[in-house]
C-alpha cells in the first residue's frame, strides 16, 4: 500500500537489480549497499544526487523510496514543480500548515527534477520554508540535474542549503566540460 502512495506509476519491486554504480562517486560515509539499505534515514541524513539528465538519478531515488516503504517507513515523492504548485495552492486555501505537517510526518521526502524548472518567487519562498522545516526531522532525497551552462537555479540551491549540513552528495560527474576544451576534475562537495 505505501509503495502505491510513493509514486503513481508502476515500478518493479527489484528496481535496483542490475543497476550499475560504476559511474557514481560516493562520499566515504556510504557505499551502494548502505544507500540501498536506506541506512541514512535513521540518522535523518539527506542525499543529493547530482548529474546530467537521463543517467538514472530518479530511478535510484525511487528504488530507495521503495526499499524504505518495504521497511515500514513513510515516503512521499514529488516533482518539484508539483510540490511548489501544491504549496502555493495550500497557502492560498489556508491549509499550508496541515500539508506541511503531513510531509513532516514522513521518514523520507523525494523531490525530483530540481534544477530543471524555474520557480516563481512565492513558490520559491514556500519551498525554502519547507526545506527549513525538514532540517533534522526527515531525510530528503533530491535528484539534481546539473547544467553548468545555466547553473542550478539560485533559489532551489538556496533552499537546499537548508538541509546540506547532514547531506551526502552522490555524483555522476567524473569530468565536466565547461567550455570547448576546458575540463574540470571530479567535484567533491562531501
Amino acid at each position: 500500500m505505501r509503495i502505491r502512495k510513493l509514486i503513481n506509476k508502476e515500478i518493479s519491486s527489484n528496481e535496483d537489480e542490475g543497476y550499475s554504480f560504476d559511474a557514481i562517486t560516493f562520499p566515504e560515509s556510504i557505499n551502494p549497499e548502505g544507500l540501498m539499505r536506506v541506512d541514512f534515514i535513521e540518522k535523518k541524513e539527506n542525499v543529493i544526487m547530482l548529474g546530467a539528465v537521463g543517467i538514472g538519478k530518479t530511478h535510484l531515488a525511487t528504488a530507495m523510496g521503495i526499499e524504505a516503504c518495504k521497511r515500514g517507513m513513510k515516503v512521499q515523492f514529488f516533482r518539484v514543480s508539483d510540490l511548489i504548485s501544491t504549496l502555493q495552492m495550500r497557502f492560498q486555501a489556508g491549509t499550508l500548515h496541515r500539508f506541511q505537517k503531513e510531509l513532516l510526518n514522513s521518514d523520507m521526502l523525494i523531490i525530483d527534477e530540481i534544477g530543471l524548472v524555474p520557480f516563481h518567487k512565492d513558490g520559491s519562498e514556500l519551498f525554502f520554508n519547507l526545506m527549513s522545516e525538514c532540517y533534522e526531522r526527515l531525510s530528503v532525497v533530491a535528484p539534481l540535474t546539473w547544467n553548468l551552462a545555466n547553473g542550478i537555479r539560485f533559489l532551489a540551491m538556496t533552499a537546499l542549503r537548508r538541509i546540506v549540513l547532514f547531506t551526502m552528495l552522490i555524483s555522476w560527474l567524473s569530468q565536466v566540460t565547461v567550455t570547448g576544451s576546458k575540463t574540470l576534475s571530479p567535484i567533491n562537495l562531501s
